[in-house]
């Protein structure tokens, strides 16, 4: 047990030691969106509890940590933060399901997601968040539909 305990030491010193040397200071965005996320679940009472039960489980440590060691390790030796999609990111995926292939783009708030093998060929949906009305929207050719509302409460 004591030689687990003395490496785990040994790598969080290491860890806070290559902060400080390459002086990695970044935007701790996992952290601050989680924060937001909790922010946002409910009354002062209900973001309270939940801060606690977080603090207690210990997510938001995990998420310090993980921002700390990895991500902003990665922003300052890169230059881009890996949970940061800007306007001119495009991200494009192939996905098989139940015999069926769906080309998805995903850009910034955006899925665009297109059926390619079936005789529906070319049909597609996309799924956009606003973030000045903190909505997801389901576009098809015909409907806009609302499908999640964040706000003070989650809507479904």
């Amino acid at each position: 047990m004591r030689k687990v305990i003395k490496l785990v030491s040994m790598l969080v010193v290491t860890v806070m030691l290559l902060s400080i040397i390459s002086g990695c200071f970044g935007s701790f965005n996992l952290t601050r969106k989680l924060y937001k996320w909790n922010e946002d679940v409910g009354d002062k009472w209900t973001n309270t509890a939940v801060l606690w039960v977080f603090m207690i489980i210990p997510v938001y440590e995990v998420c310090g940590f993980i921002d700390f060691a990895i991500l902003n390790t990665v922003e300052f030796w890169t230059g881009e933060n890996p949970l940061e999609m800007t306007h001119s990111d495009k991200e494009i995926k192939t996905i098989e399901v139940n015999g069926k292939i769906f080309n998805v783009i995903t850009t910034m708030n955006r899925y665009n997601i297109k059926l390619v093998n079936t005789e529906d060929a070319g049909k597609s949906i996309s799924l956009v968040f606003k973030p000045e009305t903190k909505t997801w929207e389901m576009i098809t050719e015909d409907d806009v539909i609302t499908v999640v509302e964040l706000g003070n409460k989650i809507k479904f």
